[in-house]
């Protein structure tokens, strides 16, 4: 959570990555919004909205 820019910032499928600073990188990075929705990975088919995340 971004709490200073108020978003959900969500990052998905880590890969290497010889270009960054660790050695791996994320390969699908998502923000959302208020009004917007995130499916977890761990209940496909489930929701939960942004807003009941953010204060």
């Amino acid at each position: 959570m971004n709490l200073l820019d108020a978003v959900l910032e969500v990052y998905r499928r880590p890969t290497a990555s010889k270009l960054s600073r660790f050695g791996w990188a994320y390969a699908e990075t998502q923000v959302l919004r208020r009004g917007e929705a995130v499916m977890p990975l761990a209940a496909p088919g489930s929701r939960v909205a942004v807003d009941d995340l953010l204060p």
